[in-house]
């Protein structure tokens, strides 16, 4: 068998590679039509590639990236939750279907305070009566 004397950290480096240039060339391109058209959202779009070009080539940076991105879907997920709380549930639920294991525990733990807070809530208006 050809692969087995393959070192398999290479096979990473070169495929973060790969993955980092393809990133590159697809922000590139995306910032180039904001930036053409006026279409803000393509011009950003480009950018977090261009940013995930490099966040490739770094598993600590990686990792805090999609930490913090954990940390924004969980505040969106608050403020559905603010607007609807039904609407927030959904949410929560789908991203735990399609989520990583990480963003999984992330989103229990929240739920363990929405339920918290529910409760407190619940409790203060019997107190109030």
């Amino acid at each position: 068998m050809e692969n087995e004397n393959k070192n398999p950290n290479m096979d990473f480096k070169e495929r973060r590679l790969e993955l980092a240039s393809k990133f590159m060339k697809m922000g590139r391109s995306l910032i180039e039509e904001g930036e053409e058209t006026g279409f803000e959202n393509a011009r950003h779009a480009g950018a977090n590639l261009v940013l995930l070009s490099g966040l490739m080539l770094n598993d600590e940076d990686m990792a805090m990236f999609q930490y913090v991105s954990s940390m924004f879907s969980a505040k969106q997920i608050l403020d559905n939750m603010r607007e609807s709380p039904l609407a927030g549930m959904m949410m929560m639920e789908s991203m735990a279907k399609a989520g990583s294991p990480d963003r999984i525990d992330m989103l229990d733990k929240l739920m363990d305070k929405m339920k918290g807070k529910f409760e407190e809530d619940s409790d203060d208006e019997k107190t109030e009566d």
